[in-house]
């Protein structure tokens, strides 16, 4: 879904009007075998898009490509990880949704929490956490400045975390390989499962340097990770929210309570 945001940015920032992006949308969708678009989601993402004047402004200070991946160190770390050592090392973990939030952010901080990446809600911690969370989907590990401005790079007052995550086909051992290479460079905050095949795994970053940041952001490209979670204001999947595409729990699996 991200990549079909990504892809109808470029299409608009290229100048294509709405009914010829969704026509070249729909026939890049037949070369895509991870899975089909939902009936009606390549005109929601464009509509959506097209509307949205600010939506994927910002600026990065470098641009990366996931040909900077290396597939040697890739495999090197993927053969040393076992599930178990996440699991048998985590500590207590909050039981929902809610007490995580208030865990991961202050109570006067605006943050996305949302059922949808198509909201542009943006609204205090404790709002957030008032609502039903019984469907949550998508959490933005930023935070933002202004309630009305969306969740757009522009809008983002601040990140205390990194995330990452790959849509490379690796089960779940070999994902924690990765991850323990990540904390590494920057300590492990939380570990959630997409619902699906991946593991998002937050890294605290607050008290990082720019410059450790910029080589954690290398290393997530060179382990293969997915670059649209570099994006200041990229969401990624709630903890203990509720992948709408399958109906599974997005299970806590790894917490950190420092």
């Amino acid at each position: 879904h991200d990549q079909m945001l990504s892809v109808a940015v470029i299409l608009k920032n290229r100048g294509y009007p709405p009914a010829k992006a969704i026509e070249l949308m729909h026939q890049a969708s037949e070369l895509v075998k991870r899975r089909s678009p939902r009936p009606g989601e390549i005109e929601q993402v464009v509509g959506y898009v097209w509307k949205s004047p600010s939506f994927g402004t910002g600026t990065f200070k470098k641009k990366r490509s996931p040909s900077e991946r290396n597939e040697v160190v890739i495999e090197t770390w993927a053969s040393r990880g076992k599930l178990e050592q996440l699991t048998s090392a985590t500590d207590p973990i909050p039981a929902t949704c809610a007490e995580i939030m208030r865990e991961l952010f202050r109570p006067e901080d605006l943050i996305f929490l949302s059922d949808t990446v198509f909201s542009k809600d943006i609204t205090s911690l404790e709002n957030a956490i008032q609502r039903d969370l019984s469907k949550v989907q998508y959490v933005c590990p930023a935070t933002f400045k202004d309630p009305d401005g969306g969740r757009t790079n522009d809008n983002v007052a601040g990140r205390r975390y990194e995330v990452w995550e790959t849509d490379d086909d690796l089960n779940f051992d070999e994902q924690v390989g990765l991850i323990i290479r990540l904390s590494q460079e920057l300590p492990i905050k939380m570990a959630v499962k997409s619902g699906n095949r991946s593991i998002h795994a937050w890294f605290r970053s607050a008290f990082a340097s720019a410059e450790q940041i910029e080589k954690f952001h290398d290393l997530v490209i060179t382990l293969g990770g997915d670059p649209a979670v570099l994006r200041p204001a990229q969401c990624v999947r709630a903890p203990w929210g509720v992948n709408d595409k399958n109906g599974k729990d997005q299970e806590v699996i790894f917490w950190n309570q420092n």
